[in-house]
């Protein structure tokens, strides 16, 4: 086998182990959120601005907020 050979081969495999490597997938993660609209009502979006202007969102489950200080007021 000649050296030019081995090295092409060496590559290709060294190309293959790369391509492999990267195209791995992650973890599937839990879902955060809503999955669907059967799920929204029991979920919250919060909405914050960070100390450097970016915003961001993350959803809650219900179960952690306490709604009673976000009800209106009823007309007299």
């Amino acid at each position: 086998m000649s050296t030019r050979t081995l090295a092409r081969k060496l590559t290709a495999a060294s190309l293959g182990l790369l391509l492999v490597s990267c195209s791995v997938t992650q973890p599937i993660v839990a879902a955060q959120g809503p999955t669907g609209l059967h799920d929204l009502a029991r979920y919250v979006l919060i909405i914050q601005e960070l100390p450097d202007g970016r915003v961001t969102h993350d959803w809650k489950p219900l179960k952690y907020f306490d709604l009673t200080k976000f009800q209106y007021a009823r007309a007299r």
